[in-house]
């Protein structure tokens, strides 16, 4: 069992020399290496960035194999930076960034520490180390434009199709609503994707409702006539909507059921738009740093799964045949999302042998959360033709973050139920975008809310969901029956929960508990006497230190098993803000 660090000359990553930290195909964990080092006097009690180039020289290396740390020597403290894992990678060479807080200390170790218990022989190459107050670089964000489906107030006899881009602190969006039968449902609005919303304190017109965000296109088929609109703001959603004048003088108003015209089958309204976004700013640091971790999960299935005529049937999940990050959830039958990012999710997918019907059709989908659907695949039949039918395709997601979940889910046009043919169902997902390690200045902070109405749990250690999500700007929290909320860096976290029961006349108490890592840190209780009808609400919050992967929740129970959480807005509330450094 040993490690050795050496240097060498061979294909250098920088200059004449280079480390090699090499391992062999043994359990080294806990050995490592480290070197010394001191700050200026002017750094004390400041943040002090650190960076080095590495490579994987040869062997097998896994990320999180090897972590970097600080030690105060003066102080006898040993300092998680942020981030803090070295990752794997395919590049011929990559960074490492850290930052750490200084004490009033000038003295320091830097470690490169061995934390896994792997048994993989492996040599790291790492050359260029340097540490101090290292400038970072600040721009202007532009992405590409990324194809979604809007949603919006009609969900009747419409289909929308869009896409979208970031520009600074402002989101672009270009989109069309196609009409296949009347607007019964009345105004017009478009939500912005990923839950953003418009952030009106960057508006300077007068009347905020009537900001002109863009321009718009109404299409009547059956006259061949446009209209010109106006994009502004829906005040109600946070999305937009359009305007125009009506056919009396000097009136203004919003498209609707028959403004400016009685919409109908291959009517369209075409828009662009652009509008600042709450929590976007146009001053972000830039990074060139890759993140090239492989994320991917294969799940197959080898259950024989009945799919009505015209009806989304979510298909079982029997079988992982590989995940890296534990996505596969096959008790839910879904891949529950960890690491934010973008990702391509493949299906495939057959049905048995049946004589097709007219306007049979068979297609499969990625569903995100239960609800929203991407097409992967669609393949129509012949009526009269006997066959097996299958299909399959992919689809790319952007903006995952963790705490989403993804299903495989299909439709048939068959005229009668039928089966999927049991071993031929595959579902896979792969990350191809994300966003890299989070460093300790970037924004960490997280609010979840539920509105679902659920009885208050009389057993001890119940954890609360907090299922929708507000905002959560590294997809720290987990929802579900784990909820909970887990440290990308380590730092002194704020956290404020808010729970309310609904009004009762009989004597109870409900007691709240917020945990670290399973263990309570901080509880709360609170009475109702029994003379009259009363709320109980639960007011908590604490201060704690959390290393990077360490986490928190909220558990809650009661003692009388007659309370349920209310269901009003802003009733049920968990919040989560890293405020300093560990």
């Amino acid at each position: 069992m040993s490690i050795t660090w050496t240097s060498s000359s061979s294909a250098p990553l920088r200059g004449a020399n280079s480390f090699l930290l090499t391992k062999d195909a043994t359990n080294n964990q806990g050995r490592g290496v480290s070197f010394d080092f001191s700050i200026d006097s002017a750094d004390k009690t400041k943040v002090i960035r650190g960076y080095f180039d590495y490579a994987i020289a040869s062997g097998t290396y896994a990320d999180d194999d090897v972590t970097v740390w600080i030690y105060d020597v003066t102080n006898a403290t040993l300092i998680q930076p942020a981030p803090y894992k070295l990752m794997n990678h395919s590049l011929s060479s990559d960074r490492m960034n850290f930052e750490f807080q200084a004490s009033t200390s000038t003295s320091y170790r830097l470690i490169l520490h061995i934390g896994s218990t792997s048994a993989s022989a492996y040599t790291l190459k790492c050359d260029n180390f340097v540490v101090g107050p290292i400038e970072k670089v600040y721009g202007s964000p532009i992405t590409d434009w990324i194809a979604y489906t809007p949603t919006g107030t009609l969900s009747t006899n419409v289909s929308y199709t869009g896409k979208w881009r970031r520009i600074g602190d402002s989101i672009e969006l270009e989109g069309t609503i196609a009409f296949s039968g009347a607007n019964t449902q009345g105004v017009v609005n478009v939500l912005l994707p990923n839950s953003l919303q418009i952030d009106t304190t960057k508006l300077t017109a007068l009347a905020t409702a009537r900001a002109v965000l863009g321009s718009a296109r109404i299409y009547d088929a059956s006259t061949d006539q446009s209209y010109d609109a106006t994009v502004i703001l829906d005040s109600a959603s946070g999305g937009v909507r359009f305007s125009r004048g009506d056919t009396t003088v000097g009136s203004i108003t919003d498209s609707s059921t028959n403004r400016p015209i009685t919409f109908a089958a291959s009517d369209t309204i075409s828009f662009h738009a652009l509008a600042p976004v709450v929590g976007w700013s146009s001053s972000q640091i830039m990074s060139s740093d890759a993140d090239t971790r492989v994320v991917s999960a294969k799940m197959t299935s080898i259950d024989a799964v009945a799919i009505a005529s015209l009806t989304d049937v979510k298909i079982t999940m029997t079988n992982s045949e590989y995940d890296t990050h534990g996505m596969v959830d096959l008790i839910n039958d879904r891949f529950n999302i960890l690491v934010p990012g973008t990702y391509e999710f493949k299906g495939s997918l057959e049905m048995d042998s049946v004589a097709s019907t007219a306007g049979d059709f068979l297609r499969i989908y990625a569903r995100v959360g239960g609800t929203t659907k991407y097409i992967m695949g669609s393949q129509g039949y012949s009526s009269g033709v006997t066959s097996y039918r299958s299909t399959s395709g992919s689809t790319i997601i952007s903006g995952l973050v963790a705490g989403n979940y993804v299903e495989f889910v299909a439709r048939q046009g068959y005229a009668a139920s039928n089966t999927t043919v049991a071993g031929n169902i595959i579902f896979t997902a792969t990350r191809i975008s994300g966003p890299a390690q989070i460093a300790a200045s970037e924004t960490i902070a997280a609010r979840y809310t539920s509105t679902a109405g659920a009885a208050v749990p009389d057993a001890d250690n119940t954890i609360i969901d907090f299922a929708t999500k507000d905002y959560d700007y590294t997809g720290m929290v987990t929802t579900g029956a784990s909820f909970k909320a887990t440290a990308p860096v380590s730092g002194l976290y704020e956290i404020n929960v808010n729970c309310l029961s609904n009004s009762n006349s009989t004597a109870s108490n409900i007691v709240g508990r917020i945990r670290k890592n399973g263990t309570a840190i901080k509880s709360t209780v609170s009475t109702r006497e029994s003379a009259a009808a009363s709320y109980i609400s639960l007011v908590i919050g604490t201060r704690i230190r959390l290393l990077a992967g360490e986490y928190v929740d909220f558990i809650a129970f009661e003692s009388t098993n007659i309370n349920t959480w209310d269901t009003g807005t802003g009733s049920m509330s968990f919040e989560i803000l890293r405020v300093g450094n560990y």
